[in-house]
């Protein structure tokens, strides 16, 4: 094989010297006589471009100045000085390709008459191909094999696209699947890219629901071959998981920008969740993963939330996730949150003061042999709190300080025998915290 391409490769370089000759006046050759030269350069050009194919030769559209075909010098008209291009008129030529691409007949139109090119399949490679089996049997399967690259090139499309398959348009050398990729098979019938249709080396295709496609190759001498089958939904249902995990994480992002403004307005929840109300708490807003629109809390829809003032109880906040499913509900009063987010605080402060009381008690009966002291001096003005600068506030009543009583916010006091004592710190009462608040003894 590698001798009979010698005589291509040394026609290659002898026409290449010739095509700067072709401009008028630029040699002593007839016009004829380059022209005849030029043809020939074309198809040493055509006869490159068919042994790269296996021998598929090119399209006539492609045979042309800026066509696609491969030509390092493109040859110019002997008559004109433009470049030489398909026609009927001298230093012009016509280029016809066989119905099964394995041959061809180049014109060219000389002063007078014309000039006649033509070639095929070598003789040698036919022999090669009949002893191996016949060649519309070869590019059979080479259709079949393009018809699958294509059928992988469907399925990737699909999984990057939320696991639908493309539509028809999309899936061809300019359609949105071949865009994607830089080789496209080519119909080893015509040798121009494989395009949906019913001619040997084509293929059909249509899209389906839940992600199913159908896709057959086009042989000539057998039946269409079925490559039918469903986008992977692996990389859909993985995205589809973290979606929902993001449309879980804004109603909490929005619940907490909820909280603040109840912090801000005396435990007065907003009447709505909606950017206008809460922007100043919750900033940047967040966005429905799935659209990249703002979320918006008053939409069931995927993506999206719901708010529900439940006054004077609290809200309710929804998530929608995907498939009509109902994501997580935040119930803002329910376990820990009764008392509102004011009380709550308060609540915690007492914990804090019944620790320092418990201090100071500590230090006394340090100070006094173990002994505690007595319900007069453990107040703010008795002897214990003379001892310290700073006494306890009542977080329920402002600038009152903490008194040994049964009101919420204060303590009660009982020193026992051998040293020990009781000090009880009193909270809001709820159904969900315990009513009285102990220190260790």
């Amino acid at each position: 094989m590698c001798r009979r391409l010698v005589p291509a490769i040394l026609l290659t370089l002898a026409c290449a010297t010739l095509v700067g000759a072709a401009a008028p006046g630029a040699s002593a050759l007839t016009r004829d006589a380059r022209m005849k030269q030029n043809l020939r350069l074309l198809q040493v050009y055509i006869e490159r471009s068919a042994a790269a194919r296996s021998f598929v030769y090119p399209a006539a559209a492609t045979v042309r100045k800026g066509g696609g075909l491969t030509a390092p010098v493109w040859p110019v008209n002997p008559w004109t000085g433009a470049a030489m291009a398909p026609g009927r008129t001298r230093g012009t030529y016509t280029y016809k390709v066989g119905a099964g691409a394995d041959g061809y007949t180049l014109v060219g139109r000389l002063s007078a008459g014309s000039f006649t090119l033509s070639g095929g399949t070598p003789a040698w490679l036919e022999k090669e191909r009949l002893a191996s089996g016949d060649v519309t049997a070869a590019r059979d399967q080479s259709a079949e094999l393009g018809a699958r690259v294509i059928k992988g090139y469907i399925e990737l499309w699909g999984m990057l696209s939320n696991g639908t398959a493309p539509a028809a348009g999309e899936v061809s050398r300019t359609g949105g699947v071949g865009q994607m990729f830089a080789y496209w098979p080519a119909n080893p019938f015509t040798g121009q890219p494989m395009a949906p249709g019913t001619d040997p080396g084509e293929f059909t295709y249509a899209a389906g629901v839940g992600g199913a496609y159908s896709l057959s190759a086009r042989p000539a001498q057998a039946s269409p071959v079925d490559l039918n089958g469903t986008i992977p939904q692996q990389l859909k249902n993985a995205l589809t998981a973290a979606r929902d995990a993001a449309t879980n994480a804004n109603i909490h992002a929005i619940q907490q920008g909820v909280d603040l403004y109840a912090r801000d307005n005396n435990d007065v929840f907003p009447p709505d969740a909606s950017p206008a109300t809460l922007g100043a708490y919750v900033d940047p807003w967040p966005a429905n993963p799935w659209t990249g629109a703002p979320m918006s809390t008053s939409s069931p829809y995927q993506g999206d939330c719901t708010y529900s003032l439940q006054s004077p109880l609290g809200y309710t906040i929804t998530a929608y996730l995907a498939g009509g499913v109902q994501g997580d509900v935040v119930d803002d009063w329910a376990f820990g949150r009764w008392l509102g987010i004011r009380d709550g605080l308060k609540n915690v402060c007492v914990q804090g003061h019944g620790q320092v009381l418990r201090e100071y008690i500590e230090e006394w009966k340090a100070a006094h042999a173990g002994t505690p002291p007595s319900v007069e001096q453990m107040t703010r003005t008795g002897a214990v709190g003379a001892l310290h600068a700073w006494w306890p506030v009542n977080p329920w009543s402002a600038a009152s300080p903490m008194a040994n009583g049964g009101a919420t916010g204060d303590f009660q006091y009982t020193p026992g025998v051998g040293g020990t004592y009781t000090l009880t710190v009193r909270q809001q009462i709820t159904d969900y915290f315990t009513q009285e608040y102990y220190t260790p003894e």
